[in-house]
């Protein structure tokens, strides 16, 4: 763990399904999401979480500040067929690696 990398909480939230957190990296003027949506959650509770993180967004821009923005998160969404389990299975293949790796992009 670094000790020189100071954070601000700027958002921490539940709403008994999807959770998120959002910090303030100051020094790597980065702004860090992180969602969790679970399985099988209603669309209406995760459309929320979405909400509020887009709210915050809106109110980070109109600060007319240039940060690095960075969501990710573990987003459960059953519609993604992905080729395996484990990426690095793909080590050896440098297309598929880039192909998988794309996809993971479009996520975030």
């Amino acid at each position: 763990m670094r000790n020189d990398l100071a954070a601000t909480m700027i958002l921490n939230d539940s709403n008994s399904y999807c959770d998120s957190l959002v910090i303030e990296i100051h020094k790597l003027n980065l702004i860090l999401i992180n969602i969790y949506r679970p399985p099988k959650c209603p669309k209406i509770l995760f459309n929320q979480t979405l909400a509020s993180i887009k709210v915050l967004l809106e109110n980070i821009e109109s600060e007319n500040t240039a940060k690095d923005i960075l969501m990710l998160g573990d987003f459960n969404f059953p519609f993604i067929k992905w080729t395996c389990d484990n990426i690095t299975e793909f080590c050896d293949d440098k297309t598929i690696l880039s192909e998988e790796k794309q996809q993971a992009v479009k996520l975030i």
